[in-house]
């Protein structure tokens, strides 16, 4: 039904499958709610789950992953480009270290598709979990990669009918998977034309915002995808900063998938990043309909809004 169901049946199906070969799983603080809280249920059944810091980048230190690995590591579980603030993984580094261990790795590769490339032919990712909407398809759906050759097991996470292998229960949503398939089609024949308009409109963002005294991107600038900008604004009252913005241009202010939790951004923190200076983060997106006038707009209401809090404190 979408990523979350994906995750889930990966991380769950595969350690409770694998249980008899060891117990232990890593992942990163900065995953997404769907893997952390997958992780966080397994280690209510007795597994034992390793929560990885990344460097204040948002990077993982591929010799921190060395270190965590153990004999009885069955699953590592890394997302390849993080929701809120757009860092990439070396995920092809990182399969290579895992595989080499003997365990399995999972990928959340939700924001993947028509982002950042990756070829899954001769890969030693073992899962990847993915969503059509993310691409600009339908809602609802998503897909689960099993690797095939050598051929993976997952315990069901739901009991039923034999449909996909046995591996998950259910009629499925043809028109769902269609459209789910065309979405990805098209983003990977116009990647090139997307990625070039989004690059030249994040310039234009960063450079707008960045004039903003005291303010401050998180996430490696370098090792990212262009499609998200995730900033602070230090010494502003976040809550007022984000109500204004949020009044004139849609944005966010962490995951848009827990726009009703008022937390602060577990990603944020992971990284360092104070309570008062991540409640005072706001993430701005662009994608392919995006344009000029927007990117202007975003740039004007924060600039606007930025002076008036800056002048009544």
């Amino acid at each position: 039904s979408g990523a979350t169901e994906s995750i889930n049946l990966a991380i769950k199906g595969a350690a409770n499958f694998y249980r008899k070969s060891g117990n232990h799983i890593i992942t990163l603080t900065t995953e997404h709610a769907a893997t952390l809280a997958s992780c966080q249920h397994l280690e209510s059944k007795g597994f034992d789950v390793t929560y990885i810091n990344p460097e204040t980048n948002g990077i993982l230190d591929l010799n921190k992953l060395k270190q965590a690995l153990r004999t009885n590591t069955i699953l590592v579980s890394i997302c390849h480009v993080n929701n809120e603030i757009g860092v990439i993984q070396d995920i092809e580094a990182i399969a290579e270290i895992v595989a080499a261990s003997g365990a399995l790795l999972h990928v959340d590769g939700a924001q993947t598709i028509g982002k950042a490339p990756l070829n899954l032919h001769n890969s030693k990712i073992a899962m990847m979990s993915f969503s059509a909407h993310k691409s600009y398809g339908p809602k609802g759906v998503g897909a689960l990669y099993l690797r095939s050759d050598p051929k993976l097991h997952l315990s069901p996470l739901n009991h039923g009918g034999g449909q996909e292998k046995k591996i998950r229960a259910g009629t499925l949503a043809t028109h769902q998977i269609v459209g789910m398939g065309k979405a990805f089609e098209i983003a990977a024949l116009n990647h090139t034309e997307n990625l070039k308009h989004v690059i030249s409109l994040a310039k234009q963002l960063k450079t707008g915002l960045e004039s903003i005294p005291n303010t401050s991107i998180n996430g490696d600038i370098d090792q990212r995808v262009p499609h998200n900008l995730n900033i602070t604004f230090h010494k502003l009252p976040g809550d007022i900063l984000f109500n204004c913005i949020q009044s004139e241009i849609a944005v966010a202010s962490g995951s848009a998938c827990n726009t009703h939790e008022i937390t602060v951004s577990h990603v944020l923190t992971a990284i360092g990043i104070s309570r008062d200076d991540a409640n005072a983060t706001i993430r701005y997106s662009i994608g392919k309909h995006t344009t000029t006038a927007d990117i202007k707009a975003a740039i004007d209401i924060t600039k606007t809004t930025a002076n008036k809090l800056t002048k009544s404190i």
